[in-house]
């Protein structure tokens, strides 16, 4: 079993998963070579943070993508991530989270360097499909000034999730698609406290 760098579980299928699978379609569906594991590159990440699928997708594609309390980039494009989780206690149903950021690092080839993608955010939930789109726009890929050049280019975004809302228990993802073909996910549980 291989893994990567940072302790994470690499998985990889020689069968491609289509454009159109996102998360929970990706989990439902089996193939023989992977003895029931996901038709895809699949990470599972050691710790608290929360489950992540990536798709490799050419020449721009998604290192990261995680929840958290908290999340931000400064003037230096540092990110700074506090306290990751992937299961969520609420007291009653729907419920919100008065602290709740999704960071995401995407990685492009050099020759992507001044071009433009759009992209969506979704959160979406195994029972009811798509829940809430959290953000949506356009991103340039541009070099730091002063990197060496023919590296990859990397870029970063922080979104502020407080507005999502969870209408019910159960499996959810926050979704990234770019320019309209679905990249990764990172997802989550949402469920009761339990009396006492």
């Amino acid at each position: 079993m291989r893994r990567s760098s940072r302790g994470e579980e690499l998985l990889d299928c020689p069968q491609p998963m289509a454009t159109t699978d996102t998360f929970f379609r990706a989990q439902s569906r089996t193939c023989s070579p992977c003895r029931g594991r996901a038709r895809t590159r699949r990470i599972r990440p050691v710790g608290t943070s929360g489950r992540r699928h990536l798709v490799q997708r050419g020449p721009v594609n998604v290192d990261s993508i995680l929840i958290s309390e908290y999340a931000s980039l400064d003037a230096a494009y540092s990110l700074t991530v506090v306290r990751t989780f992937n299961r969520i206690k609420a007291r009653s149903l729907p419920a919100r989270l008065p602290l709740l950021s999704v960071s995401i690092i995407i990685h492009a080839h050099p020759s992507e360097g001044g071009t433009a993608h759009h992209f969506e955010l979704v959160l979406v939930s195994a029972k009811q499909g798509r829940v809430a789109t959290i953000a949506q726009g356009d991103f340039h890929l541009t070099s730091p000034t002063g990197e060496t050049p023919g590296l990859p280019i990397r870029h970063m975004m922080v979104f502020n999730a407080m507005q999502a809302e969870f209408p019910a228990d159960g499996p959810y993802a926050f979704e990234l698609f770019i320019d309209g073909t679905y990249h990764a996910a990172a997802a989550f549980y949402v469920g009761l406290v339990e009396s006492e």
